[in-house]
């Protein structure tokens, strides 16, 4: 159970992390 929470937690935050990053790159990208 600890597995698997675990994982689903990481793979979420990994997501967001993701996200943040492909805002913060698209940003520039469009106004530049």
């Amino acid at each position: 159970g600890k597995v698997n929470l675990s994982r689903a937690q990481l793979a979420m935050l990994m997501e967001g992390i993701d996200w943040r990053i492909v805002k913060k790159t698209w940003r520039p990208a469009m106004v530049g």
